[in-house]
């Protein structure tokens, strides 16, 4: 009762039962407890009534004193007791490692000297908090006794976790905020109606630290950048002006017999011609006449003999796959296979190809030619004679159409609203096609002198002597070059104050953060009702947006960005020698399934928890069979019901797997590191510089697992501290292979997949690990609120973001978990509704 003298705190609320308690626990159980809980529960089994209002009123009294104990101190006894009690204990206990000398993990106590700095640190005392309670530190010399370890825990407790954050509150401020590549890509789409995606072109995205690639303090502006934007708004334009002139929807039929051959040898057929090989292909130059959205249609049938093996077809626009099928129609019943893509105007090659691919999909057709070829087999080796070689395999092509795809979406035409009349001038509609082309590439209202200076370069080219499509087009590459549609900015407040983001400004942030991509025309008139920072309404816009098509882009980005398998196939790619059975097909199917667990739990607004462990995942017939699950047939994703526990969730996605293994080999360390900190937000030193590597597969190594090899090197005391946290986890996923295989035998020894957990709890394999971080369902919400607030934002989250983590984390755990309340509350919260201005240079 020292703490309570001299002042009286208001009391906190207990962030969790385990927290409460802990604070409990030295008043409610102490010397002779046991005993005297027999007492009492055995008098009231005989005396139940008569006892139980004062027991009762007992253990209120005891709550209440326990609750004034836990009262946390204010801020300015926390600096005072720093300052008087902690340093001190610092100094005394941790110099030697953690001072100017040594800064092990690059930590230095002494830089340390108030409240303030600590709480700007927070992550630092948040890893001290957890070691010295864990008694991981000090690892050796003098040691405090227990009282001095639990001041010192109980003060950081305090300063990390219960203090008055309202003396720290700070909304953040972002860097001006440029468009990166899939905001671009997303942007022009939505403006213009052309899907052309030329940011594709632009230089990589720099990944802030945030983790993500909308983080704005990585968006720096190169000189190769500009010229880029200069030439994609030429690129776009242009395509405008081709959409304006051509008449009609394009469509075409394209017989067989117009097309040219690589393989003269193999002669025509009446209908068409017939790929037997992959030399083969059959291709023709098309002219369209504008940049639009085209289906490809190709009539077709295939033959093949061969157990497993269909008959398979590649579509090709200048040498890029556009699509693939499985032929698997008979000759008798041909079918129309379609495939779409956007394609710009000009002169592009449309090509098909051959290729086998292995399935169990076929038909009845074909399945008599496997069991016609298999018994003339049958007889030749009863005969003495060789059998027959492989049968072949056949696609008969008969005609291909090209099709404009209908566009012009539910607004009418997107750009050109307004054409010369005799009652309207050139001029006159001129304006009206770049004011409203302005003020939705500006994502704001604009004012009459910028519509008067884009009139300005109108009227300049058209004394030229351009057309009116030129001229105007001239004034509408202004537009996309300008500052106000390559940038959002964000202005008012200055460097000292806090302020509300405009209608317009939420409108932008809201969009860019669900759709990646500009405001639609709802959003802009609930902007301009004023009605957008009404509570209601914005929990209706989010209900609205994530049911649209559009919020695939941030369930895709945001997903694979912060588990990590973005570059899967890219930079991220195992090795070809160990691991063959990857393809490109097999790593756009684990990309998939990945991203349509995230999908279902989104837009069906599911449960959270469902990422840590789901009855159900989304497969193809290639990625079943990877996995090893029958059942599953074609190449297109759905849903399949898991019997088996152990692969649902994220531990069980072959994309993450994948891309948490060495490209020839899984890594325990890497894996179980990434579930620490990718799924819980525990920070983790980095390896001692000397800590050495492991041995190459060798005779030091022959008939050793990999966990065997693992054991040996961490046997060292310097290297087990963080082993001990971190390899458990990750052997109890050894059953994975490197690509996301199940297997029971590593280097032709058992998987061991047993693990100890630093708190002693044990397990084996995924789904008993499973079960054990589910009870730290409330870590894992806090990390996903944290990165999802980071993804909205567009920048890391600082110490006094701290509150709104916690509000959206409480918000989730409220709602049962639900994926919907999540992006509700980080929508809601303060860093997002406001900003701080930045400094004036």
């Amino acid at each position: 009762m020292r703490f309570l003298i001299g002042h009286t705190p208001a009391i906190r609320p207990a962030r969790s039962t385990s927290a409460l308690w802990r604070r409990l626990q030295p008043i409610l159980v102490g010397p002779g407890a046991d005993t005297r809980v027999a007492r009492v529960h055995a008098r009231s089994r005989v005396e139940p009534l008569k006892h139980w209002a004062s027991h009762y009123r007992l253990a209120a009294s005891i709550l209440a004193c326990a609750l004034a104990a836990w009262a946390a101190p204010s801020n300015k006894e926390l600096d005072a007791s720093f300052r008087d009690e902690i340093q001190p204990l610092l100094e005394t206990y941790c110099s030697s490692c953690h001072g100017e000398e040594l800064k092990t993990a690059g930590i230095v106590f002494s830089e340390f000297d108030d409240l303030e700095s600590v709480v700007r640190s927070r992550s630092i005392w948040l890893r001290a908090l957890r070691v010295l309670r864990e008694n991981e530190m000090p690892p050796m010399g003098a040691q405090p006794s227990v009282q001095e370890r639990q001041r010192i825990v109980e003060w950081i407790d305090n300063a990390v976790n219960h203090l008055d954050w309202s003396e720290f509150s700070h909304p953040g401020s972002v860097t001006l905020a440029r468009l990166n590549r899939t905001e671009y890509n997303n942007t022009i789409r939505d403006l213009t109606g052309l899907d052309m995606r030329p940011a594709d072109m632009f230089p990589t995205d720099g990944q802030g630290d945030s983790g993500f690639r909308n983080d704005r303090d990585g968006l720096f502006v190169a000189p190769v950048l500009v010229e880029k934007y200069f030439s994609a708004a030429s690129e776009v334009v242009d395509e405008l002006i081709a959409s304006r002139i051509a008449e009609g929807r394009f469509s075409a039929r394209l017989e067989l017999e117009d097309f040219l051959l690589t393989e003269t040898n193999h002669p025509r057929q009446h209908y068409g011609f017939d790929l037997i090989n992959q030399q083969q292909t059959v291709y023709r130059y098309v002219t369209f006449p504008r940049f639009a959205n085209y289906t490809i249609r190709v009539r077709a049938w295939g033959v093949s003999g061969r157990q497993g093996i269909a008959p398979g077809l590649t579509v090709r626009l200048d040498g890029k796959m556009i699509g693939q099928a499985h032929v698997i129609a008979p000759p008798d019943e041909p079918h129309v296979y379609s495939f779409q893509t956007n394609i710009p105007s000009g002169s592009h090659r449309i090509s098909l190809h051959w290729y086998t691919p292995k399935t169990q999909e076929t038909n009845d057709h074909n399945r008599r030619l496997v069991a016609e070829a298999k018994r003339a087999k049958e007889a030749a080796i009863a005969a003495g004679k060789k059998p027959k070689g492989g049968e072949p395999v056949v696609v008969s092509l008969d005609w291909v159409e090209v099709e404009e795809t209908a566009g012009s979406g539910p607004e009418g035409p997107l750009v050109w609203v307004a054409e010369p009349r005799e009652d309207v001038p050139a001029r006159t509609a001129a304006r009206q096609i770049l004011a409203r082309f302005a003020e939705r590439a500006y994502r704001s209202p604009v004012e009459e002198s910028e519509i008067e200076r884009l009139l300005a370069v109108y009227d300049r080219a058209a004394s030229w002597g351009e057309t009116y499509e030129q001229a105007v087009g001239l004034a509408l590459k202004a537009v996309l070059v300008s500052p106000r549609f390559l940038f959002r900015p964000e202005v008012g407040g200055n460097a000292s104050t806090d302020y509300e983001l405009s209608a317009y400004e939420l409108a932008s942030r809201l969009s860019y953060f669900l759709w990646m991509s500009m405001p639609d025309q709802e959003l802009m008139d609930r902007a301009r009702a004023g009605e957008l920072r009404n509570p209601t309404v914005l929990d209706q816009q989010v209900k609205r947006m994530l049911a649209d098509g559009k919020a695939q882009a941030f369930i895709e980005t945001f997903f694979a960005q912060w588990l990590g398998y973005a570059e899967l196939g890219g930079t991220i790619k195992p090795d070809r020698e160990e691991f063959p059975q990857f393809s490109a097909r097999l790593g756009e199917a684990m990309t998939a399934e990945a991203t349509l667990l995230f999908d279902r739990i989104v837009r069906e607004d599911r449960s959270l928890l469902e990422l840590l462990d789901a009855n159900y995942t989304h497969l193809n017939e290639e990625l079943a069979k990877h996995y090893g699950i029958r059942g599953v047939l074609g190449r297109e994703m759905r849903r399949v019901a898991l019997k088996d526990k152990r692969r649902g969730g994220i531990l069980g996605l072959g994309a993450v797997l994948t891309a948490t293994s060495l490209p020839n080999r899984t890594s325990p360390v890497v894996r179980g590191k990434w579930v620490l900190e990718t799924m819980f937000g525990e920070e983790l030193p980095p390896p001692l510089p000397d800590a050495g590597e492991l041995p190459e597969p060798g005779k030091s190594t022959e008939g050793m697992t990999l966990r065997q090899v693992f054991e040996m090197h961490r046997s060292e005391d310097r290297c087990a501290v963080c082993h001990e946290r971190i390899d458990p986890i990750g052997f109890g996923l050894e059953n994975f292979d490197g690509i996301g295989r199940w297997r029971q035998t590593d280097n032709n020894q058992p998987v061991d997949a047993t693990g100890t957990l630093p708190s002693g709890k044990t397990f084996e394999g995924p789904v008993e690990l499973k079960a054990i971080l589910l009870e730290r369902k409330e870590e894992f919400a806090r990390m996903v609120s944290a990165q999802t607030l980071k993804f909205a934002l567009g920048r890391d989250l600082e110490y006094f973001d701290e509150p709104a983590v916690q509000e959206i984390t409480q918000a989730v755990i409220r709602s049962n978990y639900s994926a919907q309340a999540l992006i509700s509350a980080t929508v809601r919260s303060y860093p997002f509704r406001y900003r701080r201005g930045l400094p004036k240079s």
